[in-house]
Parts: C-alpha cells; structure tokens; sequence
C-alpha cells in the first residue's frame, strides 16, 4: 500500500467527511490520475445521500483507481462508501452491518401530519430499494434482493469470510 496516496474514513458518513475525502482524492487525481489511491474505511454508516453521493463521485465522474481495505465495522451507508471502489480488501475482524433504513423526526417532538409521515415512508421505501439495487449489483449477483432484505430487516452482522463469499470483498488480508 502506497501511504503518501491514503485517503482515510474514520467515522459518521456525513457532509463534513465527504468533503475531507473528495477534496484528498481529488487533489491525488491532479498529482497522477492512472496511480491507485488508497482508502482507509471504518465506519458504522451515517446519512444516506452521503454515500450515494460519494458512489457517484467515485464511479461515474472522478473515477479514480480507488482501493479500499475496510476493517472494524462497515455498516450501514459505509457498505455502499466501501463498495465505491472496485478493488475492494477487509481485515480479519471487519463486521458488515446492515439495518432498514431508519429517520429520525428530532428531539423536540415534531410535529407530522399523516400525508408527511406517508411521503416520508415513500421515499424512504424507494432510498431502501436503492441501496438494495446496489449492494446487488456491486457483489455480481452473489447477494440477492431477497437475502439482502432479510437480512436488513434482522439487522445482520457479516463477519470476513461471509462478506468474501457474498461478493462484498475480494480478499481478506491476512499475514505474510
């Protein structure tokens, strides 16, 4: 692993995280954008249209040669950071969590009429289906949508060995 070229996650998927990381990949993309650019990931997940976003980022306009080495807990809206890139490592001990999708209404007890909570469920069905649509896609098929849906609704540890055989990573690194 190449440490000058290291981009690192460690935490909440947040605005604030995805700038520090784009602004590091971006500015490796302008020193050499064909060398691999390594990515750290620890991360329990955060806010949905944050990994969205960097997946995007990452696969259809920066398109740098991204490898990730994911340890410790990859849950939630960190799954789809990690699956961003396409060379993908874990550690021995990394756990994948998945869960439904979840919102919070605040904590000074807002108020919500029944067309909003309905418009809120709408959309976070279709946000839940889109993470479904690509964690599928990204483990070639390895992981059906039915599987992927239990296993949100059981909110689901994989530990290394499961998350190899379903496709999410490549390879656990293991001692030379």
């Amino acid at each position: 692993m190449n440490i000058r070229r290291l981009v690192t996650w460690l935490g909440v998927v947040d605005g604030e995280e995805l700038r520090k990381v784009i602004e590091s990949v971006a500015g490796f993309l302008k020193e050499d954008e064909n060398e691999s650019i390594h990515f750290l990931l620890d991360s329990l997940g955060g806010f949905s249209q944050t990994c969205f976003a960097f997946y995007d980022l990452m696969r259809h306009v920066l398109k740098p040669n991204l490898v990730v080495y994911g340890t410790g807990d990859i849950g939630s809206a960190g799954v789809i950071i990690f699956l961003a890139a396409k060379k993908r490592y874990i550690t021995p001990n990394t756990v994948f969590f998945f869960h439904e999708i979840g919102r919070g209404f605040g904590v000074d007890g807002q108020r919500r009429s029944v067309s909003e909570v309905e418009e809120i469920m709408k959309n976070m069905r279709e946000t839940q289906e889109k993470y479904i649509a690509v964690i599928c896609r990204e483990t070639g098929g390895k992981l059906s949508k039915e599987l992927l849906r239990q296993w949100l609704k059981e909110n689901k540890e994989v530990h290394a060995e499961e998350a190899v055989q379903f496709g999410l990573a490549q390879e656990i690194i293991q001692e030379e």
